[in-house]
C-alpha cells in the first residue's frame, strides 16, 4: 500500500482511532481484508461510543430542564410546584407519626412596590434574591429553637414578593434546644420575631433601602389538608399586614 493510500486510511478514521487507541501497524496495512475488518470495528465501536454520548448529554439536559423548572429563575429557590410537592409529603410523614408537626410561614415583602418604583426593577430583583439567601442563611440556625439539624427546612420563592417556608416542628411540644420549655404556637412566635422577620428586613438594608415584611404561620391540626393549613398560614399574614398598616395609620393621625 501505498504512503498516499496510507494517509488517506488514517485520516478516514483519525477521530475514532484516537478514541479506541488504535493506531495501525505495518502489517495491517499491508492486508486489506484485516484493514477493512478493523476499520469496520472501530468505526462500530465509535458509533457506540457517540451515541452513548449523545443519551448521556440528552439526560444532562433532561435533568437540568426539570431544575430549572422546579426552580424560581430569579431567587434559584424551589418554587410553588416543589411546595405543594414538599407539603404533600410532610402531610403524609406527620400523618405516619414520622414527624410531630409541621408549620407553614408566609412571608411577604413590604415596601417591595416602592424599591421597584423608586430604585429600578434591578435593585428590587437583588433583594428578592438577597430575602432567598437571609432565610436560606437563618434555617440551620433555628436548631437553637426547635433542635435537631434541620434538614427538612425548606425556603420556596412562590411568586412576585412571596415566599414560603415548610419547618419541621422534630422536638415535642414542651422542648427545646436549651432546655426551656416553650409550646410550638410560642417557638414559632420566637423564630418569626427573632430570626425570619429580621432576616428579610437585613436584605432590604444589605442593599441601602428600607422595607419590612409581612408573616403568618400555622401548624399542622388534626383534620388539616394542605389546602386548610395553607390558607390559615395567609390569613395570619394578611392579619399581620393590617395590623401594621393600622399601627402605622395611628402614628400618622
Amino acid at each position: 500500500m501505498s504512503e498516499q493510500n496510507h494517509q488517506n486510511n488514517s485520516s478516514e478514521f483519525q477521530s475514532a482511532e484516537e478514541w479506541h487507541g488504535v493506531r495501525f501497524i505495518e502489517g495491517i496495512h499491508n492486508n486489506p481484508e484485516h484493514l477493512r475488518d478493523h476499520k469496520e470495528l472501530v468505526r462500530t465501536e465509535w458509533e457506540k461510543h457517540t451515541l452513548q454520548r449523545e443519551l448521556e448529554d440528552s439526560q444532562q439536559n433532561l435533568r437540568e430542564a426539570e431544575e430549572r423548572a422546579d426552580r424560581h429563575p430569579l431567587t434559584g429557590l424551589p418554587n410553588r410546584a416543589v411546595f405543594d410537592r414538599d407539603l404533600d409529603e410532610a402531610f403524609l410523614s406527620v400523618e405516619q407519626g414520622v414527624r410531630p408537626n409541621i408549620a407553614i410561614v408566609n412571608a411577604d415583602l413590604d415596601g417591595f412596590k416602592e424599591v421597584n418604583d423608586g430604585y429600578g426593577h434591578e435593585k428590587g430583583d437583588d433583594v428578592l434574591r438577597e430575602v432567598g439567601d437571609q432565610l436560606e442563611r437563618e434555617l440551620p440556625l433555628l436548631s437553637e429553637i426547635l433542635g435537631g439539624l434541620r434538614e427538612n427546612d425548606k425556603v420556596y420563592h412562590v411568586g412576585g414578593d412571596e415566599f414560603l417556608i415548610i419547618l419541621d416542628l422534630s422536638q415535642r411540644q414542651g422542648e427545646s434546644a436549651q432546655g426551656t420549655i416553650y409550646s410550638d404556637e410560642e417557638k414559632m412566635e420566637i423564630i418569626i420575631e427573632d430570626r425570619i422577620r429580621p432576616a428579610a428586613t437585613r436584605a432590604f438594608a444589605e442593599h441601602g433601602v428600607v422595607g419590612s415584611s409581612s408573616m403568618g404561620y400555622s401548624l399542622y391540626q388534626d383534620g388539616d389538608t394542605p389546602k386548610t393549613m395553607k390558607e390559615r398560614a395567609d390569613k395570619a399574614m394578611y392579619r399581620d399586614k393590617a395590623a401594621k398598616l393600622e399601627r402605622l395609620d395611628a402614628l400618622r393621625s
